[in-house]
This record gives structure tokens, sequence and C-alpha cells, in this order.
């Protein structure tokens, strides 16, 4: 009898669809550590990805044609020097690092960065999400990629999540001080300053 609810369990079994994971594209970037530290202002871009912001070198570990220069930006401190970057910028990209190591990443950031430069970090609002999930202005697929990532690859999955009180706790304490706090639609914008 066990065994007939088991072949029955199994015939009707069927494999959930994938969702098919882009493959990495293998390209060669346009810059190198050595072409970046010879530029007179060195502003990085953390994880921009295909959406780079204007003005700065963006700055992937995955390649897009957009991407200026391949690197782990977690071991931004081992490729750039003590006080050599001139500002930073990070949009939806914490948000893939554990608990356990953001604040690593934050002081190792901090460490390159020259006295007085500027740092702006945007994340999604994990309270304001909630909120307008619950409210219906976003559907369920949109907040679970809000939450969770793309999920396309190991560098599209989120590990984390904050409120505004979160990421400013984190960034004071990797010894940055904020000047001010933005809030675009369900994130929170955050620009600091490497005070010494």
């Amino acid at each position: 009898m066990v065994d007939e609810i088991i072949e029955g369990m199994e015939s009707n079994f069927q494999e959930p669809e994938q969702t098919p994971v882009e493959p990495v594209v293998e390209g060669i970037p346009k810059l190198t550590v050595e072409e970046v530290m010879k530029k007179e202002v060195i502003k990085l871009d953390l994880g921009g990805g295909d959406h780079p912001a204007q003005g700065y070198i963006n700055v992937d570990i995955k390649y897009y044609p957009q991407v200026d220069l391949l690197l782990d930006i977690t071991k931004l401190h081992e490729a750039f020097p003590p006080k050599s970057i001139d500002g930073l910028t990070c949009r939806d990209t914490l948000q893939c690092f554990s608990h356990t190591e953001i604040r690593r990443i934050l002081k190792n950031w901090h460490t390159s960065m020259k006295p007085r430069s500027k740092i702006c970090v945007q994340v999604y609002d994990i309270n304001e999400v909630t909120r307008a999930y619950a409210a219906g202005e976003i559907d369920f697929d949109k907040f679970r990629v809000v939450v969770f990532g793309r999920q396309k690859d190991q560098h599209t999955i989120y590990q984390n999540c904050f409120t505004e009180e979160s990421l400013i706790q984190l960034l004071e304490r990797s010894g940055f001080v904020i000047q001010e706090t933005l809030r675009p639609p369900m994130r929170i914008k955050v620009i600091a300053i490497k005070a010494k």
C-alpha cells in the first residue's frame, strides 16, 4: 500500500520551472587599477553593473559592457592604497552582503578614502517596502525581488535589509559623519563624509 502511494506521488510530481541563470559574460574591462590610480580625481561607483552613475568609474565584480573596472568591491582596500579615493557611491548593492561582513566592508572602504571625501549609499528601506506591499502599492513579485534580489546569479541575491536608523548606525560606526539623508521611493539614500 505504501509503495503504491509513493509511486502515485512520484508520477504526479513535476519539477518546478527553473529560472534561467545568466552566465557571467567574459569581457575586457576598460581600465586597470593602475590606470585608475593615475587619474587626478578617483570617484568610484561600487556595484554599478549595467546602470553606472554618471561621473564615476563603474566598478563591479561581474562584467557588463558598462563596467570600467572588474574588481571585488569587498576588497577595495587591497586594490587601492589608504587615502587614495576621492568619492564613492554605492546604489542598491549593500543588500548583497551579510550583516556579519558589512561593517568590515565599510571600514575597508573608509580606509581607502581621502579625508573629507564623500560616500553616498542607497539601499531599499525594509519598512517602506513592507508598507508599500501591505498597502497594495507593489505586487508580491516586486516585493520578493526588492527583498531577496533578482537571484540571477550569486551576485544578485540579497542577504540583508536596512532601515534608515540601521544604515546610519553602520556608517557612523565605520567612521563616517552623516551629512544628509534623502528618501527616494522605497529607498534610503545617505550622504556622508570621511571625517579624518
